[in-house]
């Protein structure tokens, strides 16, 4: 490990970090033990190996699609009150395991907040591999994959939300999301803002939901999603394959085998051309890591995404003008309203992340209606949250913010301070 402080500073920081506030955070229980398959029972693998309860819910949403909605048991709190909901949403091409493959066992988001006292729920929504049902349509219709973001939004965490709430007999949860799954909660909190009153917090990790980059500040792998995208999609639909890539299992197995072939010098090179400088994936399960987070997505998805990069702003999905006009009512789709979203977001963003620039954040968070608190991690990759060997040291903050929303300590300021103390000192760790 390069260290670019004195030793003093850098032990003075460590304890800091390790200190009374993070007790138990710092003092690993040892490595995740990663199960040996892919398939649609990894989920249940992965919590279950490593010492905890698993139990697994069928959720219907009101357009029909049936969702796998996870959740972990804490071997110590098995009854009816199990602490204090908290749903965690997953991102782009990405399913419930990806918040539990950090090589740490105590550095995998959903088995701290659990060994910290929170009942975790972790749902997949429609298009990833194990919410692929509706009640009237099968998998191989393309009607079933004609959804963007906007209906996982709408009509997914809506259902989610819903039910949580009824099984644990709570007036609201904490919405915790990653990348792609911070903004499902932005389109739910504008287009029905009822929900704001039933989600007491949201937690965003590396949110994707605007970008002030210029196509010159874009890595070659961003710029060239940019313009390849939108042709690789419209191919896709005219072909009538509108999910990306069905065979998801083959895909896994034949990215597992891949991956150990080329090597973690190669691949992480390759890392780092998609998705930046600041890879801190440990080498030793990085292929298990990213084969287990795979998860799905429908082409329109994909395309919605886009949008975002394309300089269009955060708007509902672009049908091309006669369709907009048709659906819309106008030319171009609608923007939507940020201002409708009253509930308290803290934001856990990059200065580096390629997906979202700290410039076009803070504008975002300007049109926001509710209060926010942000920090900033330096030298972070977007993949890095879900498994970056970095990550532990900001789990402390993390914690201690969500127990002072939820009344499980003393300070009740965290929040109102409207910022966490500097990172900075992680830069000079690599």
């Amino acid at each position: 490990m390069a260290i670019n402080m004195s030793s003093s500073n850098f032990l003075f920081v460590l304890c800091l970090v390790c200190g009374a506030v993070a007790a138990g955070l710092c003092q690993s229980r040892g490595k995740t033990i990663f199960p040996r398959t892919f398939g649609l029972n990894s989920i249940r693998l992965l919590i279950e190996g490593n010492g905890y309860g698993y139990e697994n819910y069928t959720v219907t949403t009101e357009d029909g699609y049936l969702l796998n909605l996870n959740r972990i048991v804490h071997p110590n709190r098995t009854g009816s009150d199990r602490g204090y909901p908290l749903l965690l949403v997953n991102g782009y091409f990405m399913q419930s395991e990806a918040w539990l493959v950090q090589q740490e066992l105590d550095s995998n988001l959903g088995f701290v907040f659990a060994d910290k006292g929170y009942d975790v729920w972790l749902g997949d929504q429609r298009g990833t591999e194990r919410s692929k049902g509706h009640i009237n349509q099968t998998i191989d219709e393309s009607k079933l994959w004609d959804f963007t973001y906007h209906e996982t939004g709408v009509y997914d965490f809506p259902a989610f939300i819903d039910f949580i709430l009824n099984k644990t007999n709570h007036e609201d949860l904490i919405f915790s999301c990653m990348s792609l799954g911070c903004t499902f909660h932005s389109v739910l909190g504008s287009k029905r803002p009822s929900y704001n009153q039933k989600i007491r917090a949201a937690i965003y990790f590396v949110p994707v939901i605007s970008n002030n980059r210029q196509p010159e500040e874009l890595n070659s792998f961003v710029y060239l999603m940019l313009r390849t995208v939108p042709a690789l999609t419209e191919i896709s639909e005219k072909s009538g394959r509108i999910e990306w890539h069905p065979n998801l299992g083959n895909l896994k197995k034949e990215f597992y085998h891949v991956c150990r072939l080329l090597g973690y010098n190669l691949y992480r090179l390759f890392a780092k051309i998609m998705f930046g400088s600041g890879f801190h994936i440990p080498h030793e399960k990085m292929c298990n890591v990213i084969a287990l987070s795979m998860g799905g997505a429908s082409s329109r998805v994909t395309k919605h995404i886009v949008q975002v990069f394309d300089n269009a702003g955060f708007s509902e999905f672009d049908y091309g003008r006669e369709e907009n006009l048709k659906k819309y009512g106008t030319a171009l789709p609608p923007l939507y309203d940020l201002k409708k979203i009253t509930t308290p977001i803290a934001f856990y963003y990059s200065d580096i992340d390629q997906f979202t620039s700290p410039k076009g954040l803070q504008k975002t968070i300007k049109l926001l209606g509710g209060p926010s608190y942000t920090c900033e991690l330096p030298n972070f990759n977007h993949l890095d949250v879900a498994a970056g060997s970095t990550f532990r040291f900001v789990l402390p903050d993390v914690i201690n913010l969500l127990d002072s929303l939820t009344g499980r300590s003393n300070d009740t300021e965290k929040f109102k301070s409207g910022k966490c103390p500097s990172m900075e000192w992680i830069r000079h760790l690599n």
